[in-house]
């Protein structure tokens, strides 16, 4: 008991010390002490000069332009939502179970200048350009690694400039191309193979599916800034010798990763970074192994498991609660039919991200 006391008698006279805790006026006191000379906002709402920037008025829909059609179904029970990715063709026809849609007619309202929208009994079917993520997820005819998570941060950890010099390895469906293409701006480099030519192929045509789509609306016009090719990466040696040093970040997105470990060290510049995409632990064992092995100068900057999930929030209608919403894993872009069902839905991998030293 006279512990007890002894200890609530010194945090007692801990906390009744001034030199502790501050008070509000003791910082009031130091930011009249502590001034510092910042800068003034660039945009002040009470200015008379403020000059509001006109609004930009979207260009109507013209055909092969690529459309999304966002199809909301109701129901005295629930909600549902889904989409159809479609190209705008001549004599065209979008199709479901209660109306079909002349491509001609969502061409003709979306030069009205309004939304492009049909209502029907327990149906609202909209009409816009998609996103490139969208573009990507829909396209997919099985889960890949072109999931939310590693698209936003494989070109971060990259450290891709606008004028950077990149290798891909492992094009598969030309999904990464897309995004890294869109970083690197019209001034930077984007070299990816694949060790088979069919899907070589198959991703140039993705990509170039994208891209004539995205021209036929956009103010500024796709970088050309990609090249496609293939070739086992792991055994041909005839690029590595081409481009000794020449690239600021490399990614491998393959099978055999520690093979290509050597191969992708001697094309690194000096500070140069590379990302690995694996699908176990065990392989980022691996190249761990093959770095020490070969006695490589490549620091190990991190490992990390991103696994995000897409969420779908509904409102219960029969409840007036604040909480009154259920929560599943978001079916938008029709992942129960791909591999793994709709529980795939995340990405179940790990990244690695090295760095040369020298």
């Amino acid at each position: 008991m006279r512990n007890k006391i002894k200890l609530s008698h010194k945090i007692y006279s801990l906390f009744s010390n001034k030199n502790f805790y501050t008070t509000n006026a003791d910082l009031e006191i130091n930011k009249e002490d502590k001034k510092e000379d910042l800068p003034e906002p660039d945009i002040d709402l009470d200015s008379e000069h403020l000059i509001f920037p006109k609004s930009i008025k979207s260009k109507p829909f013209c055909f092969d332009e690529l459309v999304v059609a966002k199809i909301f179904e109701k129901s005295s029970k629930h909600s549902k939502q889904s989409c159809r990715l479609f190209k705008l063709e001549k004599n065209g026809i979008f199709r479901t179970k209660l109306i079909d849609i002349f491509h001609e007619h969502i061409i003709h309202k979306s030069s009205l200048n309004q939304r492009v929208s049909f209502e029907l009994v327990n149906k609202i079917i909209d009409f816009r350009r998609p996103s490139l993520y969208e573009y990507i997820s829909l396209k997919e005819q099985q889960a890949v690694s072109s999931h939310f998570s590693i698209v936003s941060l494989v070109p971060m950890l990259l450290e891709i400039g606008k004028n950077s010099r990149i290798l891909e390895c492992g094009t598969g469906s030309g999904s990464m191309s897309l995004f890294l293409s869109e970083r690197l701006g019209k001034d930077g480099c984007l070299h990816t193979f694949d060790i088979s030519k069919f899907k070589s192929q198959k991703g140039k045509k993705s990509f170039l599916e994208w891209k004539n789509s995205y021209n036929l609306s956009a103010e500024e016009k796709w970088p050309e800034n990609v090249k496609f090719g293939f070739m086992d990466f792991n055994s041909d040696i005839r690029w590595t010798e081409q481009m000794t040093e020449f690239y600021d970040a490399i990614y491998l997105d393959m099978a055999d990763l520690y093979l290509g470990i050597p191969q992708a060290y001697k094309m690194l510049k000096k500070d140069g970074v590379l990302v690995i995409n694996a699908m176990h632990l065990t392989q980022i064992i691996n190249c761990l192994n093959s770095i020490m092995e070969k006695n490589l100068a490549l620091e190990q900057e991190l490992v990390l498991e991103p696994a995000n999930r897409l969420w779908e929030l509904r409102k219960v209608k029969q409840s007036d609660s604040p909480l009154a919403w259920t929560s599943r894993l978001e079916d938008r872009f029709n992942e129960k039919y791909k591999r793994g069902g709709l529980y795939f839905n995340y990405w179940q991998g790990f990244l690695a991200k090295f760095r040369k030293l020298k």
